[in-house]
């Protein structure tokens, strides 16, 4: 880790799989994630913000003793010295509570930063309350409250501060603090592999936020550089969006996978409407020609295109049978910028083709199920992100190694029934 080779071991025996032919270049691959849970206990707000003065107070009577006793009083540090429960109090306790430890908190980094030594002010205990402080609350005519809503991303907002690198997720019903890792295999049938094993050729790390998509981009960049970029990667549909299947199809890889259903509400959906964004022109599915277009940049600087309808959709047939809008002001159809290509696949999964090829994805749920039941990946067993990272291309390591020595057995039995026949 200090020197930046993770990859070291799974990189030297991918290495060696591939010298010994079992891996193709630009062949097919598959790609699935899971969750992994860090080593944290859930905390409510309240204990939130009291071990982070707890754990902060602490690692500043470590750092400069002298400077603890001197300044800080022992009776502000005696509140803080133990952890603090609140399934005790009740809900105006527990807000009086949750104010008062961010008044605490605030003083405290009032004193850090003008009389504190350089030792003190550069601690990462002492950065991670702050960045804590600065999520939870807010000043407000002078006085220290509780943010109401909280306006930073899932990915930065902190959840514990004995792990800071951990976030908070739910994905399918599923609940969990800790990260999400991707693994990346070879996707060839048994008649293909003729008895020989597919193989991991990349494991990535991600924070548990982070939807599967997002991940796409440096699974690209790890496998270009390992030389195993593929020309087919197969997914489920977490992975696909608009803009991942054209970014993907830029790096020339063919991502293959079902989108999501329409979002539209029921009625007529955006497919129902012919639209080119291209030439600014949409037809509705009453031959109606929209009045009016608009672009604007979405949160994420896409592009978002509206296009309205107007007051023409008030003698439009299809008004009262619940077909489409009741607004007296028409529809308006929201298009983003990569609608085309999600079109697109929404009719290519209508054929028959398709779904032959997404035949090649199930079977990276057992090597999910191999990485989490036998080789613990279902949790951390140390603290840290680019700890757990290391962890996770160990165990993809092992899972190569047994799958090479069963390819090697396999090849062996080969050649000692070629032998036999000659």
């Amino acid at each position: 880790m200090e020197n930046e080779r993770e990859a070291l071991v799974f990189d030297k025996l991918l290495s060696k799989i591939r010298a010994l032919g079992f891996l193709k270049k630009r062949g097919k691959q598959r790609t699935d994630s899971t969750h992994v849970i860090g080593v944290v206990r859930k905390l409510s707000r309240l204990e939130l913000v009291t071990e982070t003065l707890r754990v902060t107070l602490r690692a500043i009577k470590g750092a400069d003793e002298s400077w603890y006793r001197r300044v800080l009083l022992a009776a502000f540090c005696e509140v803080y010295v133990e952890t603090r429960r609140d399934y005790r109090l009740g809900q105006a306790e527990r807000e009086a509570a949750l104010c008062k430890a961010g008044e605490d908190g605030f003083w405290l980094l009032e004193h850090i930063d003008r009389h504190s030594p350089a030792a003190v002010r550069e601690l990462d205990k002492v950065q991670t309350m702050r960045t804590i402080w600065e999520q939870q609350y807010e000043r407000v005519e002078g006085r220290t409250v509780a943010r109401e809503k909280m306006e930073v991303n899932a990915k930065d907002l902190i959840v514990s501060p004995h792990e800071p690198e951990v976030r908070a997720a739910q994905k399918r019903g599923q609940k969990w603090l800790g990260t999400r890792v991707h693994l990346t295999e070879t996707a060839y049938t048994a008649e293909e592999l003729e008895g020989e094993p597919n193989f991991i050729t990349d494991v990535t790390t991600d924070v548990a936020p982070a939807g599967d998509n997002e991940a796409l981009s440096e699974i690209r960049q790890n496998l270009e550089g390992r030389d195993l970029k593929p020309q087919e990667q197969t997914v489920d549909a977490g992975y696909i969006s608009g803009q991942s299947m054209a970014e993907s199809r830029a790096d020339g890889v063919e991502l293959i996978g079902p989108a999501r259903p329409d979002p539209s509400p029921s009625g007529f959906q955006l497919a129902d409407f012919q639209i080119d964004l291209e030439q600014q022109q949409a037809t509705c599915p009453a031959g109606c020609h929209p009045v009016r277009w608009s672009q604007t940049q979405g949160v994420d600087d896409r592009q978002i295109t509206r296009i309205r309808f107007g007051e023409q959709c008030t003698t439009c047939p299809f008004l009262g049978e619940g077909q489409c809008t009741q607004s007296n002001r028409g529809r308006t159809l929201t298009v983003r910028e990569y609608y085309p290509e999600l079109a697109a696949r929404r009719e290519e999964e209508k054929r028959p083709e398709f779904w032959q090829k997404m035949k090649r994805r199930p079977p990276v749920e057992g090597t999910i199920s191999e990485f989490v039941r036998r080789h613990g990946g279902r949790r951390w067993r140390h603290r840290g992100f680019e700890k757990t990272h290391l962890q996770n291309l160990f165990k993809g390591a092992a899972i190569n190694l047994k799958r090479l020595i069963q390819a090697l057995k396999v090849r062996q039995q080969r050649m000692a029934m070629a032998q036999a026949a000659g």
